[in-house]
């Protein structure tokens, strides 16, 4: 798999993440949850995904601008 593509994929799945627990903590809000429990049940664990470190934003963005260097305007 290219990198780029492992880039944002690893990108996607930290931003559907991050929407699962908006919609999670919504829900338990309106079931009337008390605080404790929302934060208990948001609480980041081991193996939820991440974000892209400083490192991959910086190769993202190198990629991409290799990717397209031959593109022009039109």
């Amino acid at each position: 798999m290219p990198r780029i593509q492992e880039l944002y994929e690893k990108e996607h799945n930290h931003e559907e993440h991050k929407r699962a627990l908006t919609n999670r903590e919504a829900a338990l809000r309106n079931q009337g949850a008390s605080d404790e429990a929302v934060a208990e049940a948001l609480a980041d664990k081991e193996d939820d995904p991440q974000p892209l470190t400083e490192e991959e934003l910086e190769e993202r963005e190198k990629l991409l601008e290799e990717g397209f260097k031959e593109w022009t305007k039109r």
